[in-house]
């Protein structure tokens, strides 16, 4: 085990260049565009995108050791600086007692309202709500992967190099069964809260557009596009995407139960190509999804491969300020992959290629109707896949969740 004094050197040392690289970031970055929305709330000022990083303290709290987090966020601040919606990531572990068991924030996603608007040189209170994936492990035991709803109260302070909030994360998590090695189980909790400070730089990437509305060019443009039938076209999409399954595989429990826990949950590339249909108004497409995960404890260790190939097809229900949200629905052929050892020794693997449906929702960001560049959100989820193995099935039912996309018309 390490000692306590190599331990706090760690940490100090770390804290101290973090705080150097996050200091040193404040001082080269450019001013930040203030609110443009003060002005005017017309739809090139519904809303400005956010990038930014920020650190997680997590304090010792149900067994679990004590650690910081750094993370990285993307988002946007819309209704004119009354919501803040964002995906966050926990790449990057600052410090950790591996020694004990810890539970883990991987993914954030949310939104943080605002009763009184960001301003330029004002502290705003806010109250969050997200859906967190985290998870719980001991040292030597599998990685129990969790969903929880949260609730975080805070503030921000915008200044003229962005934005700097603090906040209070307060999973909604009740104790859950954790595997052991003997084959039974205990009763395991999480952080019952933890603090977050970050620092976002807002981008203003629509407002100059807005002269481009006023003078009714856009609508003369878009009129003469849609008529050429140049609105219609190829796109190619890529990003960003999660996926977990939402159901569990039973047999567990009685074959492995050192290792019976749900699927874990990973993160992936996503590739598709598509044709826009602008008078229906939707899309189709042929989205790639490579979805591989792993798992491993007490000697037992899990593979899951689907390689799922998929032509979607969407319909928009409407465009609010550039804000489109969609519904549709998928089917694909996928291949789909299982894979158990027993200290190092197979004792299960099976394969196949397999029909799918999906289920498909959520919106893109269009700013404008001849935008070539867009920001697209996708949900899936794949009702009832699954895989046969012995003595059970393996479900492949995930959820996924394409936090960003870059579409490009082409």
């Amino acid at each position: 085990m390490r000692g306590t004094n190599g331990i706090g050197c760690s940490l100090s040392v770390r804290i101290v260049v973090v705080t150097l690289v996050f200091v040193t970031c404040l001082f080269f970055t450019p001013r930040a565009y203030g609110q443009v929305y003060l002005d005017s709330n017309t739809s090139h000022r519904f809303a400005q995108l956010t990038i930014g990083t920020g650190i997680q303290l997590l304090p010792p709290a149900n067994g679990l050791s004590p650690s910081q987090r750094l993370t990285l966020h993307v988002g946007g601040i819309h209704f004119w600086g009354h919501t803040h919606f964002f995906v966050e990531f926990s790449p990057v572990r600052l410090f950790d007692d591996a020694v004990t068991a810890r539970s883990t924030p991987l993914v954030e996603t949310g939104a943080e309202v605002y009763p009184w608007r960001i301003e330029n040189s004002t502290i705003r209170p806010f109250v969050g709500a997200s859906w967190l994936v985290h998870t719980y492990a001991d040292p030597d035991g599998p990685v129990l992967t969790r969903n929880s709803l949260q609730i975080s109260p805070g503030a921000t302070w915008s200044t003229s190099f962005g934005l700097i909030s603090a906040a209070v994360n307060i999973p909604l998590a009740s104790r859950t069964p954790y595997p052991m090695s003997d084959g039974g189980t205990k009763s395991v909790g999480t952080h019952g809260w933890y603090g977050r400070i970050r620092w976002s730089y807002p981008i203003e990437t629509t407002l100059g557009a807005e002269s481009f509305r006023a003078s009714g060019s856009e609508e003369r443009m878009y009129r003469q596009l849609l008529d050429q039938g140049k609105l219609d076209g190829l796109f190619v999409s890529f990003g960003a995407s999660s996926a977990i399954a939402v159901s569990r595989a039973t047999f567990l429990a009685n074959r492995h139960p050192e290792v019976d826990v749900p699927s874990p949950f990973t993160v992936l590339p996503i590739v598709s190509l598509g044709w826009r249909f602008e008078q229906l108004p939707g899309f189709i497409q042929l989205a790639y999804r490579p979805i591989i995960a792993s798992n491993a404890g007490y000697g037992t260790a899990q593979r899951w491969i689907r390689h799922a190939i998929g032509l979607e097809g969407v319909t928009e229900i409407t465009n609010y300020h550039g804000f489109v949200p969609f519904v549709g629905i998928g089917c694909g052929y996928d291949f789909l992959s299982y894979r158990e050892t027993r200290l190092g020794i197979n004792q299960e693997h099976q394969t196949t290629w397999k029909p799918s449906w999906h289920l498909v929702g959520g919106w893109d960001i269009r700013p404008t109707k001849i935008d070539r560049f867009i920001l697209r959100t996708i949900m899936r989820w794949s009702p009832g896949l699954s895989l046969a193995v012995s003595n059970g099935i393996m479900p492949f039912d995930h959820l996924e969740i394409d936090f960003i996309q870059l579409s490009v018309r082409l």
